[in-house]
């Protein structure tokens, strides 16, 4: 990981960038005009569908011999989150609020990721468990949001 900052979130990289930016000064209008100077922030939000298959072998990982990873709290953790997302082994960009949903029938979160790889579909690997203790690398897919399609705003006069 690049380093302690790299667990925060720009207001670009979640869609809150101003579309013009204001003219008084305040703290952080420095660190928005260098984003927005740039054609935007390096990061995006997306979503992450995790592999069934891997996030499996974690929750029977205790059943089983070998290293015991860290378990995962069902259907989320009470508290905040944050697992290194990576791509061909690289830093990519940062999973959190983990969360099993029955809806979907899959283990999903919310991923700020390097621009480059936000393509739905981009295969990447998150890393499983705090440092220090046995970590796994858990397929994942970046999934556009919204997760679930928002009906409740369709044209009715259409249907």
């Amino acid at each position: 990981m690049g380093g302690f900052t790299d667990y925060f979130r720009k207001p670009g990289e979640l869609g809150w960038a101003p579309r013009t930016l204001p003219r008084h000064d305040f703290l952080g209008r420095d660190a928005l005009a260098a984003d927005a100077a740039a054609g935007g922030p390096a990061r995006t939000l997306t979503g992450l569908t995790w592999n069934t298959a891997d996030v499996a072998g974690v929750l029977t990982s205790m059943l089983g011999d070998g290293e015991l990873p860290d378990q995962m709290d069902m259907p989320r953790l009470a508290g905040p989150s944050f697992d290194q997302v990576l791509v061909r082994g690289a830093q990519a960009g940062v999973s959190t609020g983990r969360t099993a949903s029955p809806t979907l029938r899959a283990m999903i979160s919310l991923c700020v990721i390097d621009r480059a790889h936000a393509t739905p579909g981009t295969e990447v690997a998150v890393i499983w468990g705090r440092p220090g203790t046995p970590q796994r690398e858990i397929r994942a897919s970046v999934t556009a949001l919204p997760f679930k399609p928002d009906h409740r705003r369709a044209d009715v006069t259409a249907l």
